[in-house]
């Protein structure tokens, strides 16, 4: 799972959203801080989240708390709409 996290392409990001289901707790807690990481790839955990591919429960409360506090504006304002509800 670390490996795949650190690969920099955008296509990355399609496998480690779909991988999530079927990771033990400890590789998906590794695969979500990797997407929480860029802002593309915290854009995609959150519209995955928002569509019901990803589930809430997840996310710790410091990787909620990541995506509330993002640098990026952007993913703050989606995180806020979606793990605010």
């Amino acid at each position: 799972m670390s490996g795949l996290v650190d690969v920099h392409s955008p296509k990355a990001v399609e496998p480690l959203l779909n991988s999530l289901g079927n990771l033990t707790k400890e590789n998906r807690a590794l695969a979500i801080d990797g997407l929480i990481r860029t802002p593309g790839r915290a854009k995609a955990l959150i519209a995955s989240l928002a569509s019901g591919k990803a589930q809430f429960a997840w996310l710790s409360d410091a990787q909620i708390q990541t995506l509330l506090k993002h640098p990026d504006e952007d993913v703050r304002r989606d995180a806020e709409k979606v793990l605010k509800k």
